[in-house]
């Protein structure tokens, strides 16, 4: 799970004449049955099948990663995107990953087989934004979300997440999430402690507040528009599956609030700190769907994300 936060971006989509090749992706149901919990506060394992509510998690504590992730795992300078290698002091970084954010959720993990790549991801389900919640940390946020690998040691990420301390949600993307480059440890992309840094980045749009909180499908994937790769973002109501808001993100944008008429309604903000994010490698490719909390709070009795149905767009 996001171990430090996702980052809650220092977050005019110019209007295109031409139609979009939005084609549709064949949606199929996913399990999510590898479920891990990082707090001192003990949650029951829900079926794989869901549906998935999750209660905000306690207080930190010093765990090893139960998903068998260890550093530099999948570090790689040949794969597409990137990814990040680890280093602690100069030295590259070894042994299990420790999870001392605490968190609480649930993954499917795409297995790398002919024809079992992804191009997107749904979900039926509501982030509670009922009333205001307390952290016990600096932050507290509820997410779904796809990555290219389930260790989050400098993903390359899309999805949604809600930050439960300012009552705001959004659609993010974003490049070697969680590296944090402060003196002692840094991400770089080759394996070389000298090599250049690797940076996290991230961008995304802010989902009108009088929409959020409700029940929606909400729906992320890529889709080719020309030679330009772009996002899809929709929130369908559940019965009548109109959309409540949608967006085509291309995130190659950037600027001043780059994607903020690229939503219908408008959103009120939209930012992209990514100089060079491509959304061509997340078009059929293999990864995992995560759903959970992460940050810790004292109202571990109360059901922060509730979620059912998991689709993965094929």
């Amino acid at each position: 799970m996001k171990r430090s936060s996702i980052l809650f971006f220092v977050l005019a989509f110019f209007a295109s004449q031409f139609s979009y090749a939005q084609t549709e992706p064949f949606w199929t149901a996913v399990p999510m049955p590898v479920f891990f919990d990082y707090s001192t506060t003990a949650q029951a394992q829900p079926s794989a099948n869901g549906p998935y509510n999750f209660n905000f998690p306690g207080a930190s504590g010093n765990f090893n990663d139960t998903a068998g992730c260890y550093f530099n795992q999948f570090a790689s300078s040949a794969a597409n995107p990137k990814r990040p290698y680890w280093f602690i002091n100069g030295v590259a970084a070894s042994g299990v990953i420790p999870r001392t954010s605490p968190s609480v959720g649930t993954v499917f993990e795409d297995p790398v087989q002919v024809g079992t790549a992804m191009r997107g991801f749904s979900f039926l389900g509501s982030f509670n934004s009922s009333t205001t919640y307390s952290t016990l940390y600096d932050h507290l946020i509820g997410s779904v979300y796809w990555s290219d690998e389930f260790c989050y040691d400098g993903t390359t990420e899309y999805g949604f997440s809600h930050d439960y301390v300012r009552n705001t949600t959004i659609f993010y993307f974003g490049s070697n999430q969680n590296c944090l480059n402060n003196g002692t440890q840094f991400c770089r992309q080759d394996n070389n402690s000298t090599s250049q840094v690797a940076y996290a980045c991230s961008g995304g749009v802010l989902i009108p507040s009088n929409i959020q909180g409700n029940t929606y499908y909400y729906n992320a994937f890529v889709f080719q528009d020309g030679p330009t790769y772009k996002f899809k973002v929709e929130l369908l109501d559940p019965t009548s599956l109109v959309p409540a808001f949608t967006c085509t993100i291309d995130p190659g944008l950037t600027g001043d609030q780059p994607f903020r008429s690229a939503c219908n309604p408008a959103t009120g903000f939209s930012a992209n700190t990514c100089s060079n994010f491509s959304a061509a490698p997340l078009y059929y490719n293999y990864g995992s769907i995560t759903a959970g909390i992460d940050g810790g709070s004292p109202s571990t009795w109360v059901t922060g994300l509730q979620i059912s149905t998991v689709k993965a767009a094929k």
